[in-house]
């Protein structure tokens, strides 16, 4: 989904052999689920490591800092994307009516790593995917 920019439908995940041959393909991602494996109950271990082994593509110090201010919280200013996507993961973990679907994780994680990397402040994190000012899964900065 990240690689590609498409957003599966809940019917399609990838079979064990995909997932073997992805594992194959790109190694790291072993050290990206041992990094984040305190991520699991607040967005899911896959989707933190696969989000963790993409951002570190761009910027592995980056995303090591982004991922450890999600996971401790520490320091983060009022308009920090990782403070937004923090507090989101946070709110739909303790709520047993809200929800987030996996292609909204993924695209408000992009969301909030994009900003933060380009250290532009953010005031609301929001993934738009229905309707007329729907959104695509957005790319990787």
């Amino acid at each position: 989904m990240i690689d590609n920019g498409v957003v599966l439908s809940a019917n399609s995940a990838p079979t064990n052999g995909e997932l073997l041959e992805m594992l194959e393909q790109n190694p790291e991602i072993r050290g990206s689920l041992k990094h984040v494996a305190s991520m699991r109950d607040m967005m899911g271990g896959g989707i933190a490591a696969a989000l963790h082994q993409t951002f570190s593509r761009k910027d592995v110090v980056k995303a090591n800092e982004f991922f450890a201010r999600l996971v401790d919280g520490v320091q983060l200013t009022e308009q920090s994307p990782i403070r937004h996507l923090r507090e989101r993961l946070i709110r739909t973990r303790a709520s047993h009516r809200l929800r987030l679907a996996e292609a909204e994780r993924v695209a408000i994680s992009v969301k909030a790593w994009n900003a933060y990397r380009e250290s532009r402040p953010m005031h609301l994190l929001v993934w738009r995917n229905r309707g007329a000012g729907r959104e695509p899964l957005p790319a990787v900065m």
